[in-house]
């Protein structure tokens, strides 16, 4: 299992379009933890069922999102933009 940690502007429906997008990917997610850091900011975990191909994929879609700003897996795949 590989854990993504997500960071999301637009409170809840980042959220709702984030695990959309997984669920609509087909993506075998295991567990979704979601904190508030801030008023405005969102710290999504997701851990998945899938192999490093598939988590790579996943990022892909999700960085796609305007509301994400970064993601991070724990094998190693990461992607950031920066937010204006």
């Amino acid at each position: 299992m590989i854990v993504l940690k997500v960071h999301a502007t637009s409170g809840l429906s980042a959220i709702v379009r984030i695990v959309n997008t997984l669920k609509r990917k087909q993506f075998k997610v295991h567990q979704l933890i979601m904190e508030e850091c801030s008023s405005d900011e969102y710290k999504l975990l997701i851990t998945m069922n899938e192999n490093e191909g598939r988590v790579k994929k996943a990022i892909q879609h999700v960085r796609k999102l305007e509301d994400v700003y970064n993601i991070e897996s724990l094998g190693g795949v990461c992607y950031e933009k920066n937010v204006l």
